[in-house]
């Protein structure tokens, strides 16, 4: 049984602390979190951030602040750009560190044209032919399909 979303949230403490509701039909309920787990920061923005951070006298609540009216849309909290300060303090960069993992061998730009040429011939070809066609698993034509040709 699937449960509906609550659509308040109650501060478990702090200024609220006597169980006050406030309502967030306009938000989404991460954003009372920090950054919506789909919106990830460019490195420009986080740029913006470290240089926001030395500007206010390394206050993380109003880099915080400052953030968000210099990139509507985008909330992060005083805890991210304390994360973000010390990732920048330890490394010298905001850039992200290569993932571990196994390397996507069958996500090729060769692979991507080939896809291409095939939904250019013939657009109303289905998956399962264009991997006969190709020799490229299915799985693969799905990606390719949805996240580099869409």
């Amino acid at each position: 049984m699937t449960q509906k979303p609550n659509k308040s949230f109650t501060y478990p403490k702090g200024p609220f602390s006597d169980g006050r509701r406030i309502a967030c039909l306009s938000l989404p309920y991460p954003y009372l979190h920090g950054i919506m787990a789909t919106q990830k920061l460019t490195t420009p923005q986080k740029v913006a951030i470290v240089r926001l951070y030395t500007q206010y006298n390394k206050n993380a609540a109003e880099t915080a602040r400052q953030f968000s009216t210099l990139f509507p849309g985008f909330t992060v909290t005083r805890k991210h750009v304390i994360k973000l300060i010390r990732k920048f303090d330890e490394t010298g960069s905001v850039v992200d560190l290569p993932r571990s993992g196994r390397p996507r061998t069958g996500w090729s730009d060769e692979n991507i044209a080939t896809v291409q040429a095939i939904v250019d011939e013939t657009p109303k070809t289905s998956s399962r032919n264009m991997a006969r066609q190709s020799g490229i698993k299915r799985g693969t034509i799905l990606n390719i399909l949805k996240k580099d040709l869409s």
